[in-house]
């Protein structure tokens, strides 16, 4: 007999897990992602997935597909020099992270909203080395949750856009006081593709909250000026989909598919 589904009733941000789980499931179905937990997970949701289908439904899930690629391979790039390390991922949703770039000895942790993780904790389980904790990242309460006795590894894919840029520099001094040390990962929003995704149309009955942070070359500036964040640098975008390789070579395309570009940063208070 299979499982009941689980019901989901998610709004504004939190529900914005459910549209990145929705492209990630159909971006492994088409070969495009190795993920197969993501298929797994969706299949076991009561909700309207249909709603995210839009026109351009399959390139949406390559470009998604490939932001993903980009931060798995950057944060295995960590990880290498660093095994055993505790990842902590913030606003995590329904990702399947931890089991795309587990060795076998990474400690994890996710933290999201208690309405996420109430879904969460019953399609993805906390086991011997991943815990879930509800919470929202806009506080610092989780960091005394975090195991320093281990390197430790922030992720935070899709969540510092919707804050604003003054509460954007807030968090991140307020990691790098609290977590000295840590490495961090995360992606932001460029100019072009807020142009993008304001150009296409959206799904129906569907309207995901606007991103309120974007980067450019004066706020990575200003990023790199903060208290704390060190070695901010882009990493290099993954590649793996010869498709998406052809189009931005296509004149006028590039600019209508634009990549999501992902940071690293060491924390730590400077010497001043």
């Amino acid at each position: 007999m299979n499982a009941p589904l689980t019901r989901v009733e998610l709004t504004g941000v939190p529900e914005t897990a459910l549209w990145n789980l929705y492209q990630r499931a159909s971006a492994a179905r088409a070969g495009h992602l190795d993920d197969p937990g993501a298929v797994e997970v969706l299949v076991r949701l009561d909700y309207p997935f249909e709603r995210f289908d839009v026109p351009y439904g399959g390139l949406a899930a390559r470009l998604h597909a490939q932001r993903v690629r980009t931060v798995d391979a950057a944060l295995r790039g960590v990880l290498s020099g660093v095994p055993g390390a505790t990842v902590v991922a913030l606003g995590e949703g329904f990702e399947t992270q931890f089991w795309r770039v587990d060795d076998g000895r990474l400690r994890w942790l996710t933290l999201d909203l208690p309405e996420v993780v109430a879904v969460r904790r019953v399609v993805l389980p906390d086991g011997p080395r991943n815990r879930t904790l509800a919470g929202s990242a806009a506080g610092a309460d989780w960091t005394a949750q975090v195991d320093q006795d281990r390197p430790v590894v922030i992720t935070a894919q899709g969540l510092l856009p919707y804050f604003g840029r003054d509460e954007v520099h807030r968090l991140l001094t307020a990691w790098a006081r609290l977590l000295p040390g840590a490495w961090l990962l995360f992606d932001a929003v460029t100019a072009p593709l807020q142009a993008a995704r304001r150009r296409n149309p959206l799904p129906e009955g569907y309207r995901p909250p606007e991103w309120a942070w974007t980067v450019d070359t004066d706020e990575l500036r200003r990023l790199g000026e903060l208290p704390g964040l060190t070695d901010l640098h882009e990493v290099p975008q993954a590649g793996g989909d010869r498709l998406l390789g052809v189009l931005r070579r296509v004149p006028g395309l590039k600019s209508q598919l634009p990549a999501v570009p992902v940071f690293r940063a060491r924390l730590g208070l400077d010497a001043a």
